[in-house]
């Protein structure tokens, strides 16, 4: 009988979520926030630069860290095999720096970026390889 009732309490909730357009994954998304999308590529990857082809590549492991440029809590992530990193964030000015870029000799500079509510904000990082 416990087993009916429980069954039967998850499925009102699932059907509340749906009547409501709710999605399980999106209740904990404050509306205030926004995506900070972070694109790291090391280059170049050869020494000779033939026209028409790419001469860098996306950096797998690169140790990335965002904070509010106002002041706050620094928060850290690692880019993914196609180069990205991403971070849910406070809508506003966030200062983002690469750490750490595998393969590289020099680490690019701090940037700036705007997050938007319910939008995203995009910042591309080059790490230099150092190969000439």
């Amino acid at each position: 009988m416990k087993t009916r009732k429980h069954l039967l309490a998850g499925a009102l909730l699932m059907a509340a979520g749906i009547a409501t357009g709710c999605d399980a994954a999106l209740l904990d998304l404050d509306a205030g926030t926004g995506t900070l999308e972070v694109l790291v590529r090391r280059g170049p990857i050869n020494p000779v630069q033939r026209e028409g082809e790419l001469n860098d590549a996306p950096v797998h492991g690169a140790r990335v860290a965002a904070w509010p440029s106002s002041g706050g809590v620094v928060r850290h992530t690692s880019t993914d095999v196609m180069g990205f990193a991403r971070f849910r964030v406070p809508a506003g000015r966030w200062t983002v720096v690469v750490e750490a870029c595998p393969g590289a000799m020099h680490i690019p500079i701090a940037q700036t970026v705007d997050v938007q509510a319910g939008g995203f904000g995009g910042i591309r990082f080059d790490c230099d390889t150092g190969i000439r």
